[in-house]
């Protein structure tokens, strides 16, 4: 994952990503590792279904996201 900002390289305080395998009902929290400008998530989930994303980042200048994807991806 990596966050951006136009205008330069955003200085990320507070990254959060948590996934849901029941269409958003119940979220849990994704384990992330910084990799330089970039972030890994490490993400498990069940044989089959659908996979939901949600994401929250701020920076340093108080700029803030919310970003939900129902869906994200097919599982199996």
């Amino acid at each position: 994952m990596t966050v951006t900002r136009q205008d330069s390289p955003p200085n990320v305080t507070a990254l959060s990503v948590e996934i849901s395998h029941d269409d958003g009902t119940a979220w849990r929290p994704v384990e992330l590792t910084p990799d330089g400008p970039q972030w890994t998530a490490k993400v498990s989930h069940p044989a089959s279904g659908c996979a939901s994303l949600r994401a929250n980042a701020s920076d340093d200048k108080g700029n803030t996201v919310s970003q939900a994807i129902t869906r994200a991806y097919q599982i199996g």
